[in-house]
């Protein structure tokens, strides 16, 4: 064997070693790739689901207050209305038993048709 035909046999068994060990390296970079590329959509999905939960929680929040100020003012309107009804029965009352008599000194309400001064005397009678 001479020289040449020694540095071919080297060159060529390490060119197939690389060659082999390149096949090999490309087909694990493939795939680590693809699993980064995977890794990377799914952080992304993620990503989107986490921002779709904190506006479903801001929105589930803001209904919650909006619920409560609604029945609080249904409180308070029925509160009002039972002011409303005991102040119409009392301006009612009031005005059955308002005295129409204007020179009446004692101002009672009338009741029937006795007259403002022989109510004034049954009661200094009493």
């Amino acid at each position: 064997m001479d020289w040449a035909s020694i540095i071919v046999a080297v060159v060529s068994a390490l060119s197939t070693g690389s060659a082999v060990s390149a096949l090999l390296y490309l087909r694990e970079n493939k795939r680590a790739k693809q699993l980064e590329n995977e890794k990377s959509a799914i952080e992304e999905w993620q990503g989107i689901a986490e921002e779709r939960k904190q506006r479903c929680d801001e929105l589930k929040a803001s209904l919650d207050a909006k619920d409560q100020k609604i029945d609080s003012l249904y409180r308070e309107n029925a509160e009002l209305r039972k002011r409303n009804d005991r102040l119409s029965s009392a301006n009612t009352a009031l005005s059955i038993f308002k005295c129409r008599i204007i020179g009446c000194d004692r101002r009672h309400p009338p009741f029937g048709k006795v007259d403002c001064n022989e109510q004034v005397n049954t009661e200094n009678s009493k």
